[in-house]
């Protein structure tokens, strides 16, 4: 595993709208005076043939690469700095390109000192985002990565190992004042991208009911429970060897209707399930032989307003109490419904009467801490990429409170919680066919501003990789099997998969702060 560390120097109380990975740099008191904000981008290159000399990338190399130029797509970036290597060349080039930048090659020939060459980018980049791509090694090596992070942070970092090739910082410079009485402010972040390590896939003796369409899944010991979106019912799951489960009992919620089963949570026995709340449409398939069969006239209807379609059955929110090792029923089953407050909301009404796919109401994350509920939502994405996470209480609905995520501008397509936060699975909002990423959110509140006494402190969503998703799945159920000092044992779920596809994966725990 990683050994990268970090040192976290004081945090502000303004936010780097950063387009790539979030709203998520975390500084504090902001003053009027506020001249600007400068953002540096430091990486490793990518994965390299094995030996010496001047090496290309091998074949996951350029597949990072193409990864970095995918997440850097949305930030304006002003230059792209790499060293004369061809494989920190072939690690920025994709990003350089899309950007429609020249790359700018380092060290000058004079070979400043690092910390020469850091000021002379903060003084030319002023107000600016900058891609530097650079080596492996500790703050001593000269150029390093963690040497550049450390002198543009001010913070110390620890030796990048030769087999990292996943860390992404993020180091953000507020300036303040001018001349004599001017103030830089600098707060660091530690991303990971590219893909989590994969552990193995699950063994499943049987047939789900139905198994093509598993949309959450929550751990239990020697359970598995999992719903399914086309599904009245939650399904189990018994561990019968270290990778081996077998098809247990279905346990009926409903009346044979289409719950849209969307999320899990539990706490001990007490379990709540979660239906999407939205509306749908049928949609327009693309230009085929299907489509050339069905008239001009009745796709164009399918756009209509009233076409939008609301089922009942999608808008539960369930709890009740179940062990699945007993094999009983679930008892004290209740369930409320959220749409008549999503309804009236100030921010989310609008977004009611739409279909999900189109950005209108749809809750696919659930988690649970203590006796409140988080529910995550896949749609709306607001602008500046806020995903909302609804704060309340099952028997106080009324009382929902309202936070905003940035992951990237995905929305939320699971929540999940752990011991320091929780996991979030971002995926897009709409049908689009994006990457879906695994972030770490700390619970809070993400919008940006100056906070004053009394206000909740600023949020911070951290990026830890990419769910790898087998051809045409979704990455919908996210399960925490274990959680070590530094890493996450997670179990995976994905709908378009015969039994779920389940799969384990291990995360970057993010560092503590």
């Amino acid at each position: 595993m990683r050994t990268t560390g970090l040192g976290w120097g004081t945090t502000l109380g303004l936010v780097a709208l950063a387009p790539l990975l979030a709203p998520s740099a975390t500084v504090g008191q902001s003053g009027p005076d506020l001249e600007s904000i400068t953002t540096f981008y430091v990486v490793r290159h990518a994965e390299k043939v094995e030996g010496p000399g001047d090496v290309a990338l091998r074949k996951e190399g350029y597949t990072r690469a193409v990864e970095l130029r995918d997440l850097m797509s949305t930030v304006p970036l002003a230059a792209v700095y790499s060293t004369n290597f061809t494989r920190t060349r072939e690690t920025a080039g994709p990003t350089a390109e899309d950007s429609g930048i020249e790359l700018s090659l380092y060290p000058p020939a004079d070979r400043p000192t690092v910390a020469a060459w850091t000021q002379k980018l903060i003084d030319e980049h002023r107000d600016r985002s900058v891609l530097i791509v650079s080596h492996s090694g500790g703050p001593d090596d000269a150029y390093s990565v963690a040497s550049i992070v450390h002198h543009l942070s001010g913070m110390p970092v620890m030796a990048i190992p030769e087999s990292d090739y996943d860390n992404l910082f993020e180091v953000t410079l507020f300036e303040h004042g001018d001349g004599d009485a001017r103030e830089i402010r600098r707060t660091l972040q530690h991303h990971h991208y590219g893909p989590l390590s994969l552990g193995k896939t699950l063994q499943v003796d049987g047939e789900l009911e139905e198994g093509k369409d598993i949309s959450a899944v929550v751990s239990t010991g020697n359970h598995l429970i999992v719903g399914a979106d086309e599904a009245d019912a939650i399904q189990t799951l018994r561990r019968v060897g270290p990778s081996r489960y077998e098809v247990g009992q279905l346990v009926k919620l409903g009346n044979g209707e289409e719950l849209d089963i969307e999320s899990l949570a539990r706490v001990d026995n007490t379990f709540y399930v979660l239906g999407s709340h939205s509306r749908k449409r049928k949609k327009v398939e693309p230009h085929n032989l299907k489509t050339l069969q069905r008239s001009y006239a009745k796709n164009r209807q399918r756009l209509r307003a009233d076409a939008i379609e609301s089922e009942v059955s999608r808008r539960r929110l369930y709890r009740f109490d179940f062990d699945p090792a007993s094999g009983e029923p679930p008892t004290d089953k209740t369930s409320i419904d959220l749409s008549r407050e999503l309804a009236k909301h100030e921010i989310l009404k609008v977004f009611h009467a739409l279909p999900s796919k189109e950005n209108g109401i749809d809750i696919e994350g659930l988690a649970v801490a203590g006796d409140t509920l988080y529910l995550g939502f896949r749609a709306p994405v607001l602008r500046s990429g806020f995903a909302p996470v609804l704060r309340l209480k099952f028997d106080q609905p009324k009382d929902a409170e309202l936070l905003f995520v940035g992951v990237g501008g995905r929305g939320i397509r699971e929540l999940t919680r752990v011991d320091d936060g929780f996991l979030i699975i971002a995926g897009a909002a709409t049908d689009a066919p994006l990457s879906y990423l695994l972030y770490h959110w700390d619970g809070n509140d993400m919008i940006p501003g100056h906070r004053d006494a009394g206000d909740p402190p600023l949020g911070k969503a951290t990026l830890l990789g990419r769910i790898p998703t087998p051809a045409g799945a979704k990455a919908e159920g996210l399960a925490v099997l274990a959680t070590a000092d530094d890493h996450y044992d997670l179990l995976v779920a994905y709908d378009s998969v015969v039994n779920g596809g389940l799969r384990t994966f291990r995360a970057p725990r993010p560092e503590a702060q």
